[in-house]
């Protein structure tokens, strides 16, 4: 899928204390969770050396098509930066028309593109790239403007692709977060459709950002069936930054397409060693105990991966969308109880509750919860233009429905 640059890109300034940011990615399912785990041995240094070695059968030219400098900056993208954005001015106004020179200029328009990953100066030289490519981009601009940038990720509600009947992707988001004053930040965001203040965020670093590029080229080799490949990027994500959970078990899925199933295994038990409730992990590890014949061990790993994944009220979310979708409505609303419980200022939420009671009938049941949607959207949400749309979609909601109940 692609959106026009002056569509999918906007800025927003939070005067608070914005907490952490978004990204894409791939990645297998995934999640998290406060209940009890299961024992998984941890590998030891001689296993997860073995995991990194170049396999024989790779080529070690390959190598060299793995180097990149992710936030490398090209003599135009000096040039970009000195034409457009003055030395002497504020944070707030360099950031600005930095803003302005990129969204304004038909020149310079970005297209969305989520299967690009691409470098800082590839993203500016070929116009277009996914969030994490023009996160890359925003930031080496943003630092050669003499801006305090980084990485942000922030955990989306769950989105999910099948490629088969085995294999899930999973999108998360990136965007960039540029340190104005003492007690604000400015969030630029090239999907802020994605973006909600309620969401977890952190910050990452450099490395973890090269980690994130490298592990998404080799999920997208994967996809393309090039393992070779997909192992070289797997490795430099690792090499990058191997405390991340999910770039282990991406590994892992490498791994076996490899037809490595033991350095797959210990892949997955070192992505447990980082999150113990890491649904990918466990998943996949599921399925490689019953390619050894160990359907018991199996069946225990999938049923709490099953768990985990039923504790995530975005979970619950994605599967009351389907439910909603195919007309079982009830179903959606039971599932939504649940997720509300558990996050109570998700406005998203609601609406689906609103929408599923008016699917039922439940007039009076579906204008309260549309009313409880704007409260908690006005409320929690930060000023954007995409904001305004999903609160007008509301209100013509309830709009329409309270002419249609008092009438």
């Amino acid at each position: 899928m692609r959106l026009d640059f002056d569509m999918a890109l906007k800025v927003f300034i939070s005067w608070l204390r914005l907490k952490q940011i978004l990204l894409i990615l791939l990645l297998p399912l995934a999640a998290c969770s406060t209940l009890k785990t299961t024992y998984v041995a941890p590998p030891s240094k001689i296993d997860l050396e073995k995991v990194l070695a170049l396999p024989e059968s790779i080529p070690e030219q390959l190598l060299s098509e793995f180097d990149d400098d992710l936030l490398a900056l090209t003599q135009n993208m000096k040039k970009f930066v000195a034409s457009n954005v003055p030395e002497g001015a504020s944070r707030e106004a360099r950031l600005d028309r930095l803003f302005s020179a990129i969204s304004s200029n038909p020149d310079h328009k970005i297209t969305y593109d989520s299967m690009a990953t691409l470098t800082a100066a590839d993203t500016f030289e070929k116009r277009r790239g996914n969030c994490l490519s023009f996160s890359a981009m925003f930031i080496a601009l943003a630092r050669e403007a003499g801006l305090q940038a980084s990485f942000q990720q922030v955990d989306v509600p769950p989105m999910w692709d099948a490629l088969s009947d085995e294999v899930l992707i999973q999108y998360r988001h990136v965007n960039v977060k540029v340190k104005l004053r003492d007690n604000s930040d400015g969030v630029i965001d090239f999907r802020v459709d994605r973006y909600s203040e309620t969401f977890p965020r952190k910050i990452l670093s450099d490395n973890e950002g090269l980690a994130l590029y490298y592990s998404n080229i080799g999920m997208q080799y994967v996809v393309e069936g090039d393992y070779d490949r997909a192992f070289v990027a797997s490795m430099r994500a690792l090499e990058a930054d191997a405390d991340t959970a999910f770039i282990w078990s991406n590994m892992g899925i490498v791994q076996r397409r490899l037809g490595n199933l033991a350095l797959a295994e210990i892949s997955y038990r070192q992505a447990l060693q980082l999150d113990p409730y890491h649904w990918s992990a466990l998943s996949n590890l599921a399925y490689v105990y019953d390619e050894y014949g160990n359907t018991e061990r199996a069946d225990e790993l999938r049923h709490l991966s099953n768990n985990y994944k039923l504790r995530d009220p975005y979970y619950r979310y994605a599967l009351a969308q389907y439910s909603y979708r195919k007309g079982d409505y009830q179903e959606a609303i039971d599932l939504l109880n649940i997720s509300i419980a558990r996050r109570r200022f998700e406005h998203r939420f609601y609406y689906l509750r609103a929408l599923s009671f008016w699917g039922q009938g439940n007039k009076k049941s579906a204008i309260q919860n549309v009313k409880k949607a704007i409260s908690v959207s006005r409320s929690r949400s930060i000023r954007s233009q995409e904001t305004q749309i999903i609160q007008a979609r509301y209100e013509n909601s309830l709009e329409s429905w309270e002419k249609q109940f008092y009438k």
